[in-house]
């Protein structure tokens, strides 16, 4: 039988951390699940978050080491788990021999949809798992709510993954370009630039930007700035930086661009650049060089190739739904005009996907899933294409 266990005082890096692992029988941690646990704690989840998500776990590899295999034998590895025993884990055992509401078995979804995001990410399984998560009469609800979390591990990319497979491919050699080229990228993830918007005259004018960031005598301190850019429709919105969208720009601004006076987009002469696909191109430059030197299974080497530029923009997005959430600011207000969506609606993929990466169980209560009202959005919006 599985057990939660605490580790308290755990020296990582500089930093000291409290969390939770699963252990076995023996008082062993069962390694995935306790790696994961590591990873929310590494990565600052809540404590009370933690502790859910670990006695979620617990009770599933419990299941698991109890339930009967194909051969006859009692435990199931949890990288070998059907959608059908999946979904009579959660309708027969959570929903009909516990009786827990269905507040509770979201939470467990919630905590298992996370688990084996993680452990595919992170290399311990070699396919991603399309379990339905349906039970009972929610069937409707969990499928839909998987169908937009599978469409969230093939669009979003935390920004580990972002520096590691996109930015760490750049092949330019010429530091200049490549800096412009590192930018450009970065405006993606860090500021929801399009593609085109890349290259439309005014969004990155040199004369702007200084009087933006004005050169600092002293040593700079980082900060975030709201950026007027014009963009699809030949409509203007304020796009707000993240710090790190910033000090790209100002670095490259005072720096290798020093002596530009037209745009930070343009060539080391300063001609500006007019390809509107400039993007697109550079980003699946990098990702086919990532392509070429790895070795991945056919599943993720789809997903990558269908990746592209305007991905980045759907990363912005969600971790600006991520910073309302923390400051405490709508993000139905203020996502909606810093993407510049005609539709507040649009958003709510954005909210619904922080809510599975952070597990906000309320927001996806909130979003009326249930009355699959938001399952009609999402077979609406996703049919028209990119946001």
């Amino acid at each position: 039988m599985a057990e939660s266990r605490s580790v308290e005082n755990y020296k990582y890096a500089s930093r000291v951390l409290d969390f939770k692992c699963v252990v076995d029988d023996a008082g062993i941690p069962i390694f995935a699940p306790s790696m994961y646990l590591f990873h929310l704690a590494k990565t600052g989840q809540a404590k009370t978050s933690i502790r859910a998500y670990s006695f979620d776990l617990t009770k599933f590899f419990t299941v698991l080491e109890h339930t009967e295999n194909v051969q006859g034998i009692y435990g199931i590895d949890y990288r070998e788990m059907t959608d059908e025993q999946m979904s009579r884990y959660l309708h027969g055992y959570l929903k009909v021999q516990l009786q827990l509401k269905d507040s509770t078995v979201e939470r467990h979804i919630a905590s298992l949809t996370g688990f084996y995001q993680f452990a595919y990410s992170h290399g311990l399984m070699d396919t991603f798992p399309h379990f339905t998560y349906s039970y009972g009469d929610e069937e409707t609800k969990t499928s839909i709510m998987q169908g937009l979390t599978t469409k969230l591990h093939e669009t979003f990319m935390d920004e580990e993954t972002f520096k590691e497979v996109v930015l760490a491919n750049l092949t330019t050699k010429d530091p200049f370009l490549r800096e412009r080229d590192e930018l450009a990228l970065l405006l993606g993830y860090h500021a929801g630039f399009r593609t085109e918007e890349l290259v439309i005259e005014g969004n990155l004018c040199v004369k702007k930007l200084k009087k933006l960031l004005p050169k600092e005598k002293e040593k700079r301190v980082p900060r975030a700035i709201k950026l007027d850019v014009l963009g699809k429709g030949d409509k203007t919105r304020s796009v707000q930086l993240t710090v790190k969208g910033t000090t790209a720009i100002y670095d490259f601004l005072w720096g290798r661009a020093k002596h530009i006076k037209t745009t930070l987009m343009c060539n080391k002469k300063g001609k500006p650049l007019s390809y509107e696909s400039y993007g697109t191109e550079l980003f699946r430059g990098c990702i086919n060089t990532y392509l070429a030197k790895t070795t991945l299974n056919e599943d993720e080497v789809k997903t990558w190739q269908e990746r592209r530029y305007h991905t980045l923009r759907k990363c912005y997005a969600t971790n600006m739904v991520m910073f309302c959430q923390e400051t405490g600011q709508d993000p139905r207000v203020f996502v909606t005009q810093w993407m510049g969506h005609e539709d507040p609606e649009t958003t709510e993929i954005y909210i619904f996907y922080d809510a599975v990466l952070n597990k906000r169980l309320k927001v996806m209560n909130d979003l009326n899933l249930q009355k699959a009202v938001f399952g009609q959005l999402y077979h609406k919006k996703y049919k028209k294409g990119d946001k």
